[in-house]
């Protein structure tokens, strides 16, 4: 028995340490990649993305781990979905790293922090506390139903059948799936531990991404930059979020795209006043590209995102002022913000028009002459909305 115990034990340390070691390998890789391709599709406009390098660099990584999802979208549907294919998306991002991020425009050097001992006793315990809680979640089994029944389960059975696919007894099968194929990845070279890490990383990078708002909505305030650190630490000791974050959902991939979708708005708003005042010669078309893309990546991640949409839209009917030139001038950054917004969230919402008629299933189902789901599918989606 004794001799049994001390074979088993260093066994299970063992193979613990490998799968953590393979799910930190198969993220730092995904992470990795997804700035390569972020490096590649901004490659036209990096001269023009005027700003600090850690905008930048949050919008890049963001809009990189969108592109990684929308070709996993593609090989999946082409049925292609095998190690060696993915290993090329990976392998290509990699390459995305020759290219090197332009000098950034001069821009107006922002004022120093203040620095308050007791703020910024409270910023690093507040965030050592919630790290410790997420830690805690992520280690755990995953025991998140969405989690069990879509979030794994379905990148799981589209690696199994090497393709993404309606599946009539999973209704979740017809939801836009952004975060779920970056599952995907990491889901073919490991297991959730490795999801896991996924989405409590995404809880850090929305504390960056609010931390980097904050220093931004009022730069001429010395208190800016620690109002921002505040948001995040507030924002990560928000008991969902501290659960989320400990498993495998999609909520907090959504709130990237969208706080980055808004920095990139905002810059673009700084670039478009400096440029009326004669500080700048950008215009920040980069950064409004930018921003229209992370929506619609936001788009194809949740519907809940039309809901920020709309507040977006409400923010640019903020700008309409009373001269005639600036309204113009703002309802055509509008449009073409919408349009790249539309283009770039329609994938998900076009393979549900093409295969059930409806781009929002379930949404309108009651009304379609031919549903999608089998009887087992609609017992499932009726007890999920009775839950």
């Amino acid at each position: 028995m004794t001799a049994a115990v001390a074979y088993t034990i260093p066994h299970a340390i063992i193979d613990a340490t490998v799968a953590w070691g393979t799910a930190w390998l198969s993220v730092t890789a995904l992470a990795a990649a997804a700035v390569g391709w972020g490096r590649l599709a901004l490659a036209p406009f990096d001269r023009a993305m005027d700003g600090p390098r850690f905008d930048h660099r949050l919008v890049t990584l963001a809009v990189g781990a969108g592109v990684l999802a929308l070709l996993v979208l593609v090989i999946g549907l082409a049925g292609v979905l095998y190690r060696p294919v993915l290993i090329g998306l990976l392998l290509t991002g990699a390459a995305g790293w020759i290219i090197r991020r332009s000098a950034p425009i001069p821009h107006p050097s922002e004022p120093p922090p203040l620095d308050h001992a007791l703020t910024r006793l409270a910023v690093t315990g507040g965030r050592a506390l919630a790290v410790a809680l997420i830690a805690f979640g992520v280690l755990m089994p995953e025991f998140f139903h969405d989690a069990l029944i879509y979030h794994l389960e379905l990148p799981r059975y589209a690696l199994l059948h090497h393709r993404i696919d309606f599946l009539p007894w999973n209704y979740n099968s017809a939801l836009p799936a952004n975060l779920e194929s970056l599952y995907l990845i990491v889901l073919a070279f490991s297991d959730e531990r490795a999801t896991k890490l996924i989405h409590a990383a995404l809880a850090l990078l929305c504390v960056a991404a609010l931390g980097a708002l904050g220093r931004h909505l009022a730069p001429q305030a010395q208190a800016s930059r620690q109002t921002g650190r505040l948001a995040g630490t507030l924002f990560l000791l928000t008991p969902s979020v501290v659960l989320l974050a400990g498993v495998s959902g999609n909520d907090l991939g959504l709130l990237f795209f969208e706080l980055t979708s808004l920095l990139a708005w905002w810059r673009w708003r700084m670039a478009s006043r400096a440029l009326q005042e004669g500080l700048s010669s950008s215009p920040g078309r980069a950064w409004l590209i930018s921003s229209g893309l992370l929506m619609g990546l936001a788009i194809g991640t949740k519907y809940s995102a039309l809901f920020f949409l709309a507040g977006m839209t409400a923010a640019w009917a903020a700008l309409l002022g009373s001269n005639r030139d600036e309204r113009r001038l703002v309802l055509r950054a509008y449009v073409w913000w919408l349009l790249i917004a539309a283009a770039t969230g329609s994938p998900w919402l076009v393979k549900n028009l093409l295969a059930t008629g409806d781009p929002l299933y379930p949404t309108f189902a009651a009304h379609l002459n031919q549903p999608f789901l089998d009887e087992a599918g609609v017992a499932w989606l009726r007890h999920d909305l009775g839950a």
